[in-house]
Parts: structure tokens; sequence; C-alpha cells
């Protein structure tokens, strides 16, 4: 993959789906259940929101399952668990968000311990 390519990226689909529909990121926030400064935080690139919420832009949007597949992320030295959204079910996904949730609070709880 060229990681050059200036292919738009998760933000700029994210912005570009309300946008194109002129919704507001209040709307648009609203519906999703966040703030509008997080929905813009996700519009800029400087966060990300989880997959949970992507899964509900495809169904707001009412775009076809996978439409943010092709947006991939320059791999990292960090250990990285990978796999093919479109594979899995909502329920699945969801279940994945969680767990990544409870790995996180783990992480934090020893740093304090």
């Amino acid at each position: 993959m060229n990681w050059g390519a200036r292919d738009m990226d998760l933000s700029e689909k994210l912005k570009n789906a309300r946008t194109s529909r002129k919704i507001t990121q209040k709307t648009l926030a609203e519906k999703l259940g966040v703030s509008r400064a997080t929905l813009s935080l996700w519009e800029s690139g400087k966060s990300t929101p989880p997959v949970c919420k992507i899964l509900e832009y495809q169904k707001i949007f009412n775009f076809e399952k996978g439409y943010f597949n092709d947006v991939a992320k320059k791999p990292n030295e960090n250990n990285v668990i990978s796999f093919n959204i479109s594979q899995l079910n909502d329920t699945a996904i969801c279940e994945l968000e969680n767990f990544y949730k409870s790995l996180c609070s783990r992480k934090e709880y020893l740093k304090k311990s």
C-alpha cells in the first residue's frame, strides 16, 4: 500500500458524509449521542471514533456495510490486532469495542498500582 497517496482518509469521509448532506455538526452529534466537540475532533483527524460510532454513521447515512473499510492507518510499532470489519456482525463489533475499553481501563489501573 502506498501510504503517501492522497486518498480520502477516515476524517475526510466522516466530514464529507455530513457536509454533502448539509447536516450541522450539532445535529449529527445529537444523533450519534456525542458532543459537537467530539465530532469535530473526529472530522479533523485529531481523534478516531470508536467502531460502534462508525457503524452508527453507516446507519444514519445509509452507507453499505464496510463503507469505511478501505480507510487504513499506517501501522506502527505497537502490537496490532487486525481484522476485516465487514466479516463481523454489529454485536461482535460492539463486543470488541467493549473488550478494548476494558483493556484500556486495566492498563490505566496497572499504571496507578
